[in-house]
This record gives structure tokens, C-alpha cells and sequence, in this order.
């Protein structure tokens, strides 16, 4: 049957499956801990978003039964971006305030093989304009907490 998700007091919160304000349309699936989306306006066409359904400040704070499904959802989601648009995936977190609380998410970006130089490039360009840090993860298991400025 359909899952059903507890009412959140924060109904303004864009990223919560029981708000009013989700845009239903832009959900591909939806899991126990984890659910995948189209972001509004991505940077490519198969950008998407791996959003908890609970509230957190980072990956760092999510339970391992979480963890283990935002893996395997990363997982599959590298493995098409490879074999269908021979791609890379670029992932960065982020999260957004919500009344005091954050609702973490990880953007999930495919780069061409052949554009990945550019992209690492790019980001270390932001990094030294101190706009946003990202830290390059060799590991795709590999978790690192950067803090909450970051």
C-alpha cells in the first residue's frame, strides 16, 4: 500500500514529503529513509536530489539503515549515469534551513567522463572563492562532516 508520513509542524518546509508545498510531480521514488527527485531547475538534465524523509543537519546525522539506503540509491544512480550518458556523478550536499532545523539533501549531478577535469576545476575555483567548499571524495563510501558553514 501507499506510505503514509507523519505531519510535520514545519508545513513550510519544501523538502518534507507531508507538506502541503512538495511538488508531487517532481518525486521519481520514494524509499523507507530516503526519496529521489527533479530538482526545480537543475544544472543538467538528469540532475537530481536524494532527499531524507526526516529532518537533519548533514549525512553525518542520518542512522545507518539510512545510510545504507542513500548508498545504494547513489549506487544505482552512478551505474546509469556510466552506462547510459557515459558519465560520472558529482554529488554535494546541502541544506536548508527550516524554523530552526535543516533538511539536508545531496544533489546528484552526472558529468561527462570527457568534462570531469573542467568540473573539478570549477569547483576548486568556488572552494578558493570561499562561496562553497567541497572536498573531492575518492570513496563513494566515504563521509566527511565539513561543519555547519559549509
Amino acid at each position: 500500500g501507499a506510505m503514509r508520513y507523519p505531519a510535520d509542524s514545519r508545513t513550510d518546509c519544501w523538502f518534507c514529503l507531508a507538506s502541503p508545498q512538495i511538488e508531487i510531480h517532481l518525486i521519481v521514488s520514494v524509499a523507507e529513509h530516503f526519496y529521489l527527485a527533479l530538482p526545480k531547475g537543475g544544472l543538467t538534465a538528469n540532475h537530481a536530489l536524494l532527499v531524507p524523509i526526516h529532518h537533519g543537519p548533514n549525512q553525518t546525522s542520518l542512522a545507518p539503515e539510512a545510510i545504507i539506503e542513500l548508498k545504494k540509491y547513489k549506487q544505482a544512480l552512478a551505474r546509469y549515469f556510466h552506462e547510459a550518458l557515459d558519465s560520472s556523478m558529482v554529488v554535494f550536499e546541502r541544506f536548508a534551513d527550516t524554523k530552526g532545523t535543516y533538511h539536508m539533501h545531496q544533489q546528484i549531478v552526472p558529468v561527462k567522463h570527457s568534462q570531469l577535469e573542467e568540473a573539478k576545476q570549477a569547483l576548486t575555483v568556488t572552494n578558493k572563492a570561499d562561496i562553497m567548499q567541497f572536498r573531492e571524495l575518492t570513496d563513494s563510501n566515504e563521509v566527511v562532516d565539513m561543519g555547519e558553514d559549509h
